[in-house]
């Protein structure tokens, strides 16, 4: 893996760290993420990785993070107004998913 760097989310700056996973036949591009919102009491961290053979970067990762949605907050009025932050259109616009079939 590579050390941690900065980017920014609609959600404040999170640290990305590109790493590959592989096995004897195939190999991914991955990037572990990490961020705490300490006034929120929220820490938000994990791994996602690209489709084989296709780079994913630290701008595609933070485009998916936009993405977040909180699905229930009727008691935790604090984390509704953190998923309430405003989407970075611009920045994304060119770099949403494409829908593709799977094979069979």
């Amino acid at each position: 893996s590579q050390p941690a760097q900065p980017q920014a989310t609609r959600f404040g700056t999170f640290d990305f760290a590109e790493l590959v996973l592989s096995d004897e036949i195939r190999q991914r591009s991955c990037l572990g993420f990490r961020s705490s919102f300490d006034e929120k009491g929220l820490r938000l961290s994990g791994l996602a990785c690209g489709s084989m053979g296709q780079k994913f970067d630290k701008q595609d990762l933070a485009c998916s993070l936009d993405q977040l949605t909180l699905a229930n907050s009727a008691d935790e009025k604090n984390l509704a107004a953190f998923f309430a932050a405003p989407l970075r259109i611009k920045e994304c616009v060119d770099r949403r998913p494409v829908a593709t079939k799977a094979k069979r």
